[in-house]
């Protein structure tokens, strides 16, 4: 994507605080390869808000992806909370 991306913010952080989740799942050097989706991707990829969301996805490498990510309440293999933002990853393999 070329350009600067400046996202427009809802006024409760609620993007702000997304993004920072995002940026420290995706800083994590054992969490990969992984690609957001969902929701915010769109909004990232648009810059500006497209829909409503409140959680970030993503897809990863792997059985369990975030048994790498030290930070968060652990809810299942494939779902954790990080500082009230809950994220979801699927497992992708190789075929």
């Amino acid at each position: 994507m070329s350009g600067d991306v400046t996202l427009i913010e809802s006024g409760d952080g609620a993007i702000s605080r997304l993004l920072r989740t995002a940026s420290m799942l995706f800083s994590e050097p054992r969490f990969g390869p992984a690609a957001l989706v969902g929701g915010l991707a769109v909004t990232v990829r648009l810059a500006t808000m497209h829909r409503a969301t409140n959680d970030v996805d993503a897809v990863a490498d792997g059985d369990e992806p975030l048994r790498y990510v030290g930070a968060g309440v652990a809810q299942g293999p494939n779902r954790i909370e990080i500082d009230g933002v809950k994220v979801d990853v699927i497992s992708t393999s190789a075929l």
